[in-house]
């Protein structure tokens, strides 16, 4: 069960602490809404789970009555200390670390899953770590406006290199948009329970990471044409083959062409081309 505000207050208060906004701390006080979210994501005894930013353990509560087990990553050495004390479960491993940092092939062993209340201020860089390791599930709290980015189209301002990745290889939903109210301390914005789901476990996957660096570099100055960002020789080629004009702009590609475009050009170009 979540704790309410008043708990909240008093365990920080206990604690001679404050929610630190400049880690993006704000907890999740909705059980409801978190257990539903869990079991739409089909979490179970089964499940590998890496938490992101567990805090105080509300979602980790979950994913625990879920019968996963979890490896939470949390920045906030007080709240990774605290966090084995309130939920002391041997599923349950804590670790003090940056998830930008944390190594995870260590940590986790796949297939595993994701899960995360994510700070405002970096869900980009966290969900762009992510991605490339082609997670079963992902389960994200993000800001209203960030959860945009999962479903952006060709030519939106918001379309680019986590779009792409995103609706290449997840189905993607909004399972709840989240009102401040449901936090405390409460946000200045409104919150998105998204759900990704693998669209085909037994697709073969590019090297995501090789991959993520090519959408980079194509979407470097959003303005240039994709040659202009991408200035490899054999480029051009690889898109006359495809039928895409030398003209394009990386903004009005779609998904599909983006894969189809990396595939054929990872194929012909030298290995530190394809990584531009």
């Amino acid at each position: 069960m979540a704790y309410n505000a008043g708990q909240i207050k008093e365990i920080l208060s206990n604690a001679g602490r404050r929610a630190n906004r400049a880690l993006g701390q704000n907890f999740c006080t909705d059980t409801e809404l978190l257990s539903r979210c869990v079991k739409t994501a089909g979490f179970s005894e089964n499940s590998r789970v890496l938490e992101i930013g567990p805090g105080l353990g509300a979602l980790t509560r979950e994913l625990l009555a879920a019968g996963a087990s979890v490896t939470a990553v949390e920045k906030d050495g007080f709240l990774a200390d605290l966090l084995p004390e309130l939920l002391p479960d041997s599923r349950l491993n804590v670790y003090h670390e940056d998830i930008l940092r944390f190594p995870i092939s260590e940590h986790v062993d796949p297939p595993f899953s994701v899960a995360g209340n994510l700070p405002y201020y970096i869900t980009t860089p966290i969900v762009e770590r992510m991605l490339p390791l082609f997670p079963d599930v992902m389960l994200f709290m993000v800001q209203k406006e960030a959860s945009a980015r999962f479903f952006a189209s060709p030519g939106e301002r918001v379309y680019g290199p986590l779009s792409i990745m995103t609706r290449c290889f997840y189905r993607c939903e909004v399972l709840a948009d989240v009102p401040p109210d449901r936090f405390y301390p409460s946000p200045d914005v409104a919150s998105a329970f998204v759900l990704l789901r693998r669209a085909d476990p037994a697709r073969s996957f590019p090297d995501g990471a090789r991959y993520l660096r090519f959408l980079h570099s194509a979407f470097s100055k959003r303005r240039k044409t994709l040659t202009n960002n991408i200035t490899d020789p054999g480029l051009p080629a690889v898109m006359n083959t495809l039928g895409i004009p030398l003209s394009v702009r990386a903004e009005a590609l779609f998904p599909e062409q983006f894969l189809s475009l990396y595939a054929l050009y990872a194929e012909t170009a030298a290995p530190q081309s394809a990584d531009t």
